[in-house]
């Protein structure tokens, strides 16, 4: 503990290195530079303990402790299949969706399965270690966010590192990665701090850190969802860094942000132009949204954010499902901080003068309180018709997401507190030992990790939930007549906003095309003619996981347009072998209520067509390679 005990570097702007410390544990700026080390050392120690700790969850036993994970795992193996093949930004699954593709890896949350996919490959397919590792990672990120975050509002570092291994252990992260399943979520929860850092400096020195360029980069690429709540935060911290410095502030500061909101689009505007061009025929937001699964289902009773004993760790029984309640320790002590605080203000005309009272940073509290104040109001009921006027919000699709910013306010917030009493404290009694507030501080932490769930009681392993050690999901295999069309596996669409869109015979949209998908590879029909013109279709490669290229023999009685086994998308490109002669462009067809791609048979005989699938510069640059086909029946 004496390691720790002093005041923290990243009170200034960027978190530069340690200063020296009077023998009150206050720091002195410019009495020394550089690193200590040894409490670097320590700290990285104590935040490995933490992740390990929190990671015995997952590791006492085979599988997952909730069996929640669903496609995350599969996620994984195909991201380490596309680094295999040199394709390092993916956008397109070709085992997706009974083997016929979908642009999931173009849509989807990218961070987590990044890192994730170079962990599996270095642990030689070790899946369920490759998860873990991956969530330390990402926990060791965390652990450093949130140090730099409460750098910014206490100087007494034994107190940001607290609050930073306490953060591991709130209830939120629990509930992403082990209960909810949501690892790509937690990856964006883990990134959040850093974004506080970032705002609560603009607030506090005026100054914006560069740190937020890979902030919102990362903090958008690891969840849209986040990234889009991420929206309130920084207005919270433009309207309060306008109150406090006016325009003459705002001026000081647009040469940064400038270059900051053209750094940040111009490294996230390759994919959005992606999704943009893709959407023509992908359209996720309209199933994310619809309303036959309603939005104000999904709202949990206030109170549960207080207290919620219906929710218990690691049980199935449970009727809450995720834990909303934000952590009795740090509800207590917020709540202990106001009504003392209260009762300071009341009296102190009688008993004190304003100058002894420590000062209060107020932009930092103000932007604290605010933040947290509207989050906690988006996550009520009243609130319905401010989604239903922005209703791009209701993308976000469970409004308990808003605790992926609560948690960390509420907890920078509790920390401030301690901060301002520990000064006071420091005041009235500057002899007194330095020991008392930090055995506080410590007995907060270790109440903090008693009430996580690595002390609930372990119910009997779920079924189905043993984790495989093999490098990937089974490779595709070659059918046989009569059934002529190739399947990836037996998985179905991970996700049905990733299926393309479709029309009915009544020129309405199919919303829901999981069926469709269902139903063609339950009959066998993934490839077929499309006329009364029998045909075979024979994959001859492209059975690797995840291929980038796939080869067709098709072989027809007489001309007709035959359906490939690969959904449709634009970007994909074919080109016919010709015997004997360079191979030729193939304009493949759109059917607007088929789901695949439809190439025409101008004569009978054997047709050999190569596929090349969707890569990131083919959808940047790509030209659109098909032509509309009419509107026949399937």
């Amino acid at each position: 503990m004496s390691v720790l005990v002093g005041v923290d570097s990243e009170s200034s702007v960027d978190g530069g290195g340690p200063t020296g410390r009077d023998s009150q544990g206050i720091v002195n700026s410019k009495s020394a530079r550089g690193v200590d080390w040894k409490y670097e050392g320590v700290f990285l120690v104590a935040v490995l303990i933490s992740a390990t700790l929190c990671l015995t969850m997952a590791g006492r036993r085979p599988g997952w402790p909730t069996g929640q994970l669903l496609a995350d795992p599969t996620i994984v193996q195909i991201y380490a299949a596309h680094f295999r093949h040199g394709d390092f930004l993916p956008v397109w699954s070709s085992s997706d969706a009974f083997g016929m593709g979908t642009p999931v890896l173009l849509y989807y949350h990218r961070v987590f399965f990044t890192v994730a996919g170079v962990i599996f490959i270095v642990l030689d397919g070790a899946l369920k270690p490759t998860l873990m590792a991956t969530l330390a990672v990402f926990m060791v990120v965390g652990a450093y966010g949130m140090r730099k975050a409460l750098g910014v509002v206490t100087r007494y570092r034994w107190l940001a590192a607290v609050g930073s291994i306490g953060f591991l252990f709130t209830n939120w992260g629990f509930g992403e990665w082990l209960v909810r399943g949501d690892l790509a979520e937690f990856a964006a929860f883990m990134f959040v701090p850093w974004l506080l850092f970032c705002c609560l400096t603009l607030v506090k020195d005026g100054r914006l850190s560069w740190l937020i360029v890979p902030v919102m980069v990362l903090l958008v690429e690891s969840h849209s969802a986040i990234g889009l709540l991420s929206i309130i935060m920084l207005v919270s911290t433009g309207v309060i860094f306008i109150v406090y410095n006016g325009w003459a502030g705002v001026r000081s500061v647009v040469p940064r942000l400038t270059i900051a909101v053209g750094a940040t689009a111009a490294i996230l505007l390759p994919l959005l132009i992606a999704e943009v061009r893709m959407g023509r025929y992908y359209d996720p937001i309209t199933v994310t949204i619809d309303e036959s699964r309603p939005f104000s289902g999904n709202f949990s009773h206030p109170l549960s954010y207080l207290f919620d004993p219906s929710f218990h760790w690691l049980s199935g029984s449970a009727t809450a499902v995720v834990p909303v309640q934000v952590d009795l320790p740090i509800t207590a002590l917020l709540a202990v901080g106001l009504l003392t605080t209260l009762c300071l203000w009341a009296t102190r005309s009688r008993r004190q003068s304003k100058a002894a009272l420590p000062h209060v940073d107020r932009p930092v509290v103000l932007l604290l309180v605010l933040g947290l104040v509207l989050y906690l109001l988006l996550q009520f009921r009243f609130t319905i018709p401010l989604y239903n006027a922005l209703s791009v919000m209701k993308v976000i699709a469970y409004p308990f997401r808003m605790m992926t910013f609560i948690v960390p306010l509420a907890l920078i917030l509790a920390v401030t507190v301690a901060d301002w009493y520990l000064r006071a404290y420091r005041t009235r009694w500057p002899s007194a030992s330095a020991l008392i507030p930090a055995g506080l501080a410590g007995a907060w932490l270790i109440s903090l990790v008693l009430l996580s769930p690595i002390t609930a009681h372990e119910p009997a392993p779920a079924r189905g939930t043993f984790f495989p050690y093999n490098p990937f999901l089974p490779a595709g295999m070659f059918t046989r007549p009569p059934h002529s069309s190739f399947r990836t596996s037996s998985a179905s669409p991970l996700f049905q906003e990733y299926l393309p869109r479709v029309d009915l015979p009544n020129g309405s949209q199919l919303l829901f095309d999981t069926g469709l998908y269902e139903s063609l590879y339950s009959h066998h029909t993934e490839a077929e003619s499309l006329s009364s013109v029998p045909c075979s279709v024979v994959q001859t490669s492209g059975t690797v996981f995840e291929s980038l290229r796939a080869t067709y023999t098709v072989t027809c009685q007489g001309p007709t347009r035959v359906a490939l086994p690969i959904s449709y998308n634009p970007f994909t490109t074919i080109t016919e072998l010709v015997p004997g002669g360079a191979p030729r462009s193939v304009q493949m067809l759109h059917v607007v209520t088929d789901p695949r791609i439809v190439v025409p048979i101008t004569s009978s005989g054997p047709h050999t067509f190569v596929v090349r699938l969707p890569f990131l510069a083919g959808s940047l640059f790509g030209c659109w390679q098909a032509v509309p086909a009419g509107r026949p029946a399937l």
